[in-house]
């Protein structure tokens, strides 16, 4: 199901949301952040899919695998650096690799 809503950003079970409607919300929620905090740093903590739709907003190749790939790595912390709402810089900080620890 991950992979039909990362193709389609459109889809969605009946009563659920889309990957598109998603990031409406997040980016929406973002971008007052943002504008609320405007020259300050702040911590946003989230869900998967929730920062995924985010990344993959600034980022239109962050995909499907993308999104699978930091499922395995929660938690996950990345800083994002903004100019306004443009983002200009992207550092992966933390990742625990939960494939690499069961081995």
């Amino acid at each position: 199901m991950f992979r039909r809503r990362w193709a389609d950003h459109d889809f969605h079970e009946a009563g659920g949301e889309s990957i598109a409607m998603v990031q409406k919300r997040n980016m929406d929620a973002l971008k007052d952040i943002l504008a609320a905090r405007a020259g300050k740093n702040c911590v946003v903590g989230t869900h998967g899919t929730a920062l995924s739709s985010i990344l993959n907003y600034y980022s239109p190749e962050f995909n499907c695998d993308s999104f699978l790939r930091i499922l395995d790595w929660m938690p996950y912390v990345v800083e994002l650096d903004f100019d306004g709402t443009v983002l200009t810089g992207k550092t992966e900080h933390l990742h625990v690799d939960k494939k690499k620890e069961t081995r």
